[in-house]
């Protein structure tokens, strides 16, 4: 017994009639009529009886159709409510973001979005650190990582986005110390932890002007950063994103341009729904430095 003979009976018991069935199902009557005898066949029992042309339930097939009826109806139901949550799923891209990129990148990236055929509700955005976000992305709950680059096979990178160092700079220090731009390293330094991939990218610039920085604390992101810089008489060496601007403190650009940390699209390479991909591809592509 399948589910289609059950849908074939129940469309059979409501017209009483094989040719009427039959059009409603798009199916030869000899179709119809086999998937019935295979179902009487199944169950042992008699569904129908001959009156004239038509057919009458029997006993049997009236109280298969009282339960029919009402599971057919939830089975329709879930079949039509999974495929419209398949859709959505679907339509949805899932994006993995850095904190650094949150506040101005992708915002404006989703302001435009329409114009290139998509729309707010089609992207959810999610914001971690590159390991968490490089992890969900092999896992398949994110199809899109905005975020650092580390060696995963599996994942294809695409460099997108320049971020650039700067001096951010306690107010009483730099009022002490007008000239700190001639000897910024041999000051207390707030960085990233180094284990991070912007950290890296940070304590690599530093070595560039002192073998032996004077780093006093390490933090994950610029707001902590510029917490601690506000209150603490120090320099930090950080990225120049957006999140900076919420501290009111003095920033000093470096002029060494061949360090800066790079931002990376990533997804998983073998991704079945490559075509979204490469659409949002396209929709961040104008707005990346490379």
């Amino acid at each position: 017994m399948n589910l289609n003979h059950l849908f074939y009976f129940s469309v059979l018991a409501e017209t009483e009639n094989y040719t009427e069935a039959s059009h409603q199902l798009m199916i030869s009557q000899p179709s119809l009529s086999y998937a019935i005898k295979k179902l009487e066949a199944d169950l042992e029992v008699p569904l129908f009886e001959k009156k004239g042309r038509n057919v009458l339930l029997t006993a049997y097939g009236k109280e298969l159709h009282q339960t029919t009826e009402l599971s057919l109806g939830s089975i329709t139901q879930t079949i039509d409510r999974i495929r419209k949550q398949y859709k959505n799923e679907s339509d949805t891209i899932a994006v993995g973001i850095i904190p650094t990129l949150a506040s101005n990148f992708l915002p404006e990236i989703i302001h435009n979005s329409e114009k290139n055929g998509f729309v707010l509700e089609n992207i959810q955005i999610f914001h971690g650190h590159t390991s968490d976000i490089l992890k969900k992305l092999k896992q398949g709950v994110y199809d899109i990582g905005l975020c650092a680059r580390q060696e995963e096979p599996s994942l294809t990178f695409i460099p997108i986005k320049k971020q650039s160092f700067v001096l951010f700079i306690n107010k009483t220090l730099y009022e002490k110390h007008p000239d700190i731009q001639e000897n910024w390293y041999e000051m207390p330094l707030v960085t990233y932890r180094k284990n991070l991939p912007v950290g890296k990218s940070a304590h690599k610039l530093i070595e560039v002007y002192t073998e032996q920085p004077n780093i006093i604390e390490e933090f994950d992101d610029e707001t902590t950063i510029g917490g601690y810089v506000s209150v603490n008489p120090s320099i930090a060496v950080v990225a120049k994103t957006s999140l900076l601007k919420q501290f009111d403190l003095p920033s000093i650009p470096l002029d060494e341009e061949r360090i800066f940390h790079t931002v990376y699209l990533a997804y998983l390479t073998k991704n079945k729904d490559f075509k979204r991909i490469k659409t949002f591809c396209k929709l961040v592509k104008p707005y990346g430095d490379f």
